[in-house]
């Protein structure tokens, strides 16, 4: 978040203080290295949901293969197992039909933390939408790095014991 929020995220429900900082203790938390300290902080609301997202004018087809990732850092609390702190990958299918793939970061860690997952795309799509949630939670977090990659890598179908039965090679783009 070098260069605050210009690029087009769009807050939903964002509260005040939701914004790019500067990590107040970048040097005794860890941040991680290779990221400059400028982080998005959102604060939680136990009563509301928290989010910015950003579309992705990115169109393709079934089985197109993207990596979500990023850091993040924050004192989540259980509220009725309604909280939630995720990334989400948004896909607006062709047929207008929506998806939404989630990475999950552990809610029992303050340390900065980094999670992914790779996403296959079930249908053609028209674009993508990339999440940071901070729904019905307290305290603050801290997002960066957040990343989406598409392709160059390999596939893997798993049958149902979690067993890879096939893998191919994606498109480059």
């Amino acid at each position: 978040f070098t260069y605050g929020l210009t690029t087009p995220w769009v807050a939903e429900n964002s509260g005040p203080g939701d914004s790019v900082i500067t990590d107040p203790n970048a040097s005794s938390n860890r941040h991680p290295t290779r990221l400059d300290n400028y982080v998005l902080k959102i604060t939680g609301d136990p009563l509301n949901p928290r989010k910015f997202y950003q579309y992705v004018p990115e169109s393709g087809n079934q089985g197109d293969v993207f990596i979500l990732g990023g850091w993040a850092k924050g004192d989540a609390v259980y509220n009725s197992g309604n909280s939630v702190y995720k990334l989400t990958l948004g896909f607006e299918y062709a047929d207008g039909s929506s998806e939404f793939q989630d990475v999950h970061f552990n809610k029992d860690t303050v340390q900065w933390q980094y999670a992914s997952n790779a996403f296959i795309a079930k249908k053609d799509y028209t674009r993508l939408r990339v999440f940071m949630v901070y729904h019905y939670n307290g305290n603050e977090v801290m997002f960066d790095g957040i990343h989406l990659y598409k392709g160059g890598m390999n596939s893997l179908t798993y049958n149902k014991r979690g067993v890879v039965t096939e893998t191919s090679q994606s498109k480059t783009t």
